[in-house]
């Protein structure tokens, strides 16, 4: 029985990578102007949610997570939404008060934090290990398959 990937387990990734990107292709036309400065965050941010994304696709697809995944997951996808409620207040926000400036900055500064300290979590925890197949494990650049020592050594006992 294939299992279909579940889009509330995605959060708000999907559309909130694609908002990133178009913000970042010509960000001195569409960011407000203090983040405008801040557009290496914002580079900063994109990649670490390009992982997580990689990630949570791959994660989203088991049957029955543990707890320990279930809990990255849903920190992930609360995550997302509140970078995309961030993005929109900002891009919404009146340019001419000092709020977007300072507190906007301080903002972004926490959620690329939040952010990379998601992604350092799933390394740490080697979340990768729960991947659907058993034979691979995902690092952030895809699937690797595991070695598997038991038919390597059964192979060098028989000779081959």
């Amino acid at each position: 029985m294939e299992v279909q990937m579940s889009s509330s387990s995605l959060g708000a990734m999907g559309s909130l990578l694609g908002k990133l990107c178009s913000l970042l292709v010509s960000p001195e036309d569409q960011l407000p102007e203090p983040l405008q400065l801040q557009k290496d965050k914002l580079e900063l941010l994109k990649l670490d949610l390009e992982e997580i994304n990689k990630f949570l696709v791959n994660l989203s697809w088991m049957e029955a997570p543990n707890m320990m995944v279930k809990h990255w997951m849903n920190e992930v996808r609360d995550l997302s939404y509140d970078i995309e409620d961030y993005i929109d207040k900002t891009m919404n926000s009146d340019p001419n008060t000092d709020e977007v400036s300072s507190s906007a900055v301080d903002e972004l500064s926490s959620l690329v934090k939040k952010a990379k300290d998601a992604h350092e979590r799933h390394n740490r925890y080697d979340l990768g290990r729960w991947a659907t197949d058993p034979r691979f494990v995902v690092d952030g650049q895809g699937c690797i398959p595991r070695l598997n020592l038991s038919s390597s050594l059964a192979s060098m006992s028989s000779g081959g």
